[in-house]
């Protein structure tokens, strides 16, 4: 139910607070599909719809790189994730967070 009053909340906004730059939208949209991909150029590229060109712009801009980080899964529990991160357009770092990648698509993914 949480999850769909959220999806409200981004698709039709109540005010103007709820409203995301579209920037920061480009820059999460970018790393999730990033996560989703296993952390694949090329296959981000394909995904969004997008050139490498662009893809590698949006890389730089808004700083995506790939990152490990301790993920609290269950209160005590943590777990080692691989996330990415990325700046909004106010200077903010912000997590995409994702499962465990492996060694070899880590090397891959050269931020």
């Amino acid at each position: 139910m949480r999850r769909k009053k959220m999806k409200d909340r981004i698709m039709n906004p109540q005010s103007i607070e709820d409203v995301v730059p579209l920037d920061d939208f480009k820059a999460h949209c970018v790393a999730k599909t990033l996560l989703h991909t296993g952390g694949s150029k090329v296959k981000t590229g394909l995904i969004l719809g997008i050139t490498q060109k662009t893809l590698f712009s949006y890389l730089k801009r808004f700083r995506v790189r790939w990152v490990e980080r301790w993920y609290v899964v269950t209160t005590p529990s943590r777990e080692l994730r691989d996330c990415f991160e990325y700046e909004t357009t106010s200077g903010e770092t912000r997590l995409a967070v994702g499962e465990r990648l492996d060694n070899d698509k880590k090397r891959r993914f050269k931020g």
